[in-house]
């Protein structure tokens, strides 16, 4: 068996990549979950209301998400991932944060092993919830600009995935489809 082939979804907080990787695990395919929301509901847990103002968030967010990519079985033909690596870069350019001399080094091999990147069109609405760092839709959509740079310069041709009106399901069924549709014909 080849190269696994890895189909970033990202894109702003807020625009449907949870609900789309569930969509795509419900379908029979292999997924990789984002690793933010349950280590801060994990920190939560212990007492810890915001771990996100912690100065060792994003490093633990960004070990996690190597250790998430790590975990990406060879014998796997394809894997939908939700975020990766370049998005826990875009959070620390964002706090003004640089990334530990340590987590950097080891940046390199796995930047350029992406497949595809899909970037999640959002609409303007924000629902702030216990989970997400941002404070609202404007703080959001700065990080996915940022997100979006950072896989241009990366060399990364970033396909746009629209969203889709109709319900929860409709809309996530239609986003699931497009993208299948193209996954191999892009």
């Amino acid at each position: 068996m080849g190269e696994v082939k890895k189909y970033v979804l990202t894109g702003v907080s807020g625009c449907g990549k949870s609900s789309l990787i569930d969509e795509f695990e419900n379908r029979g395919y292999c997924v990789l979950k984002e690793v933010a929301e349950p280590y801060i509901l994990e920190q939560q847990s212990k007492g810890i209301e915001k771990p996100w103002l912690s100065k060792d968030f994003q490093p633990v967010l960004l070990e996690l998400q190597y250790r998430n990519e790590d975990s990406i079985h060879y014998r796997m033909e394809s894997v939908f991932m939700d975020r990766a690596l370049p998005d826990v870069l875009a959070f620390f350019e964002h706090r003004k944060e640089n990334v530990p001399a340590g987590l950097k080094a080891r940046i390199g091999d796995y930047v350029q092993s992406y497949t595809k990147i899909f970037f999640l069109e959002s609409i303007d609405i924000f629902n702030k919830s216990d989970f997400r760092v941002e404070s609202g839709f404007g703080e959001a959509a700065k990080i996915g600009n940022i997100i979006r740079r950072i896989y241009s310069e990366l060399g990364y041709e970033i396909i746009d995935i629209p969203f889709f009106p109709g319900d929860e399901k409709t809309a996530v069924g239609k986003r699931a489809d497009y993208i299948l549709e193209h996954v191999d014909s892009w």
